[in-house]
Order: C-alpha cells, then sequence, then structure tokens
C-alpha cells in the first residue's frame, strides 16, 4: 500500500489549487487522476505520483483523497474555490480588526 491508503491504479481526486505547469498542461482543483506511484522525492513520503488524463508526465502531490471521499463543497471556505462557490448573503466586518466571516440569513 502506498501513503493515505492508495494503491496503484486507484482513482484519487486532486484537492489542491488548480496549478498550470511550463507548457500549459493545468491540473484542477477536483481533477480526477490515477494514481501511477509513490512520491520519488525522499523527503516527502506522504506524497504520490500521479496521472491526470490528458497529460503526459505524472505529477507529485500528497494532496488527493479518495473519489469515493470527494465532497466538493464539503470543506469550509479552506482555499479560493471554497469561497467562490459559497453563497452567503452578506460579508460582514467582525470588528475593529477589519476581519472577515461569512455571515448567513
Amino acid at each position: 500500500d502506498l501513503p493515505q491508503g492508495f494503491k496503484v491504479g486507484d482513482v484519487a481526486v486532486y484537492t489542491g489549487s488548480t496549478m498550470t505547469f511550463p507548457g500549459g498542461d493545468r491540473l484542477e482543483a477536483g481533477a480526477r487522476c490515477e494514481v501511477v506511484g509513490p512520491s520519488p522525492d525522499a523527503d516527502d513520503p506522504s506524497s504520490l505520483a500521479i496521472l491526470v488524463p490528458g497529460h503526459k508526465i505524472p505529477v507529485v502531490t500528497g494532496k488527493l483523497c479518495k473519489e469515493e471521499n470527494y465532497k466538493p463543497y464539503g470543506r469550509v471556505l479552506d482555499s479560493c474555490l471554497g469561497v467562490c462557490v459559497a453563497t452567503p448573503t452578506k460579508m460582514a466586518r467582525e470588528s475593529p480588526s477589519e476581519k472577515i466571516r461569512l455571515v448567513n440569513q
């Protein structure tokens, strides 16, 4: 078994931020991918090598979850995507420190 309980050939979902690589390939948040092996980087034993459909070269990342556990809107505002897809009624200032919080009505 590989980190996070994955096996070679498993379908995973990339949960990190969207990235653009040299050459123009993009790895989008929520992309389905295939686990192709462990990270070749011994300094990062929790990462895996994945292959995204349409890409020719594997990507190494630890920001993965099993497809059956993926909940695209299940996280609470932990990324730009989480903020952009949230549908709050309004944004409100929380205090003079200028913190922003979501306010649902």
